[in-house]
């Protein structure tokens, strides 16, 4: 039991260095590369994570989310279960994304 706190620690410093890492690579990511990673949050159970790049990503404004974000991020909202932030995705979808793709 006495490596448990210093394994708890570890751990902490190691989701501070993935959050680090992951917001220096996105400064210089692309589009595709955003939609990417919202995907494989969303598919793995991460979906807090997958809502918070898509907000990320629109409060930005450089990389303006698309078709294929809001794809990606319906699973994460379905995990979730929220109805109040499925109604959010939703209206975005139709005032922001699909305004721009047609």
């Amino acid at each position: 039991m006495n490596g448990l706190p210093i394994c708890m620690r570890n751990v902490d410093r190691l989701k501070k260095c993935i959050r680090c890492l992951i917001k220096c690579l996105t400064e210089t990511w692309f589009l595709g590369s955003w939609n990417t990673i919202i995907y494989v949050y969303a598919q793995n159970g991460l979906a807090r994570m997958a809502l918070e790049f898509v907000v990320q990503m629109h409060e930005e404004g450089e990389r303006r989310p698309d078709s294929i974000t809001i794809v990606s991020i319906l699973p994460a909202v379905v995990n979730i279960g929220s109805l109040r932030i499925g109604k959010a995705v939703h209206v975005f979808s139709q005032e922001w994304v699909l305004a721009v793709d047609t």
